[in-house]
């Protein structure tokens, strides 16, 4: 009862705020794109968790270890929720609900608060087989994804290069890069680049970070309202590898290279309307 209690009250002084006050300033508006953006998240951080578990061997290792986890973590889910909610339970779909219709994934990062719930249900369900004393022991089962655990890291610690930091503002690619844009355009020029900040403080340009978690028109969308004139790919970050490059390379037409060396490319964003938007506020091409 008491909980029905706050739920309305929480009700009452949304839909008070919601006639009161003017439109525009909470987030309502963007719940239609966050429902477009919840499949991309979805996929996004179901990636990440397979990172998890087996980024230092392989994806296989890695899937096959998260479907045991998961697996498990589902059984123990299920015979603790027979026991009734608790704050646990609570906390992770309020949170899980919270990570995935936000817009802007962070990977490893948002997923550090569940790990700990995930082992903790996977041994619960590990008890629950026990009890049920199925083909698969507990030990047994326990063993297996111990081993595979362990594995796994060694071999991502037998691969790390524990030598100097190759990459970094000291190194040749990345001054020639910043030397470029230096150079070149105006600053009035925006530049999408995974390392906005760094690129505005060494340059004076503006800069903008960029997320993939929606569908290509979404990004060309973005990249529009933003008003940006460059994009830069980085070959020394992953997610520019998996994503942004295959996303420009789809789109050809919408982009030409105007720069590139070793590590990084930087390509012009052919916007056509936000690009006459801006050559009528400046009054010509300059």
């Amino acid at each position: 009862a008491r909980s029905w209690k706050i739920l309305l009250l929480f009700g009452g002084f949304a839909l008070v705020q919601w006639l009161l006050m003017p439109p525009g300033i909470d987030y309502w508006h963007q719940w239609a794109s966050l429902r477009r953006l919840a499949g991309g998240t979805l996929r996004h951080y179901f990636l990440a968790s397979v990172a998890v578990w087996g980024e230092g061997a392989s994806p296989v290792a890695g899937s096959l270890i998260f479907a045991i986890l998961g697996g498990l973590a589902i059984l123990g889910l299920r015979e603790t929720w027979r026991e009734g909610v608790t704050i646990r339970e609570t906390f992770l779909l309020c949170y899980s609900l919270t990570i995935v219709l936000w817009p802007y994934g962070q990977a490893i990062r948002f997923l550090i608060p569940l790990l700990p719930l995930l082992v903790g249900y996977a041994l619960v369900g590990l008890q629950f087989l026990g009890r049920r004393r199925s083909l698969v022991s507990p030990g047994r089962a326990l063993g297996i994804l111990t081993l595979l655990l362990l594995s796994s890291y060694a071999w991502r610690y037998r691969s790390e290069d524990f030598g100097p930091i190759r990459e970094g503002i000291r190194k040749r690619e990345t001054q020639e890069l910043l030397d470029f844009v230096r150079r070149t355009g105006s600053q009035r020029d925006v530049y999408v680049f995974r390392k906005a900040r760094v690129l505005s403080l060494f340059t004076g340009r503006r800069a903008a970070y960029y997320s993939l978690s929606g569908d290509d028109e979404h990004f060309l969308n973005y990249l529009g309202n933003i008003r940006a004139d460059y994009v830069i790919v980085g070959d020394v970050f992953p997610r520019d590898r998996r994503m942004l490059q295959p996303f420009i390379d789809r789109h050809r037409d919408r982009f030409a290279e105007v720069y590139s060396n070793g590590d990084f490319r930087v390509y012009r964003f052919l916007g056509g309307a936000q690009r006459e938007s801006r050559l009528d506020d400046t009054g010509g091409s300059g």
